[in-house]
């Protein structure tokens, strides 16, 4: 599976046989969702910026953090 982020393209990577993955993070900028493809079709999206009552931002996916999410392939 490719995975990229949805406001920078070009910064993407791919899984591993297990499905584990690991994108850098560009200076300076960090986009609300990353993308899922496998081969040329759009499957799934991360969103990894979460808003809680308009002011507590939630972080996943990123800065460190081990975060672990299941994606049912047909």
């Amino acid at each position: 599976l490719e995975i990229f982020e949805k406001e920078q393209p070009n910064n993407k990577t791919i899984t591993d046989k297990k499905g584990f993955f690991k994108i850098n993070k560009l200076e300076n900028s960090i986009s609300m969702f990353l993308m899922i493809k496998n081969n040329k079709n759009l499957i799934d999206s991360i969103q990894v910026i979460r808003r809680s009552g308009g002011e507590r931002i939630n972080y996943y996916f990123i800065e460190g953090r081990s975060d672990t999410l299941f994606i049912k392939q047909k």
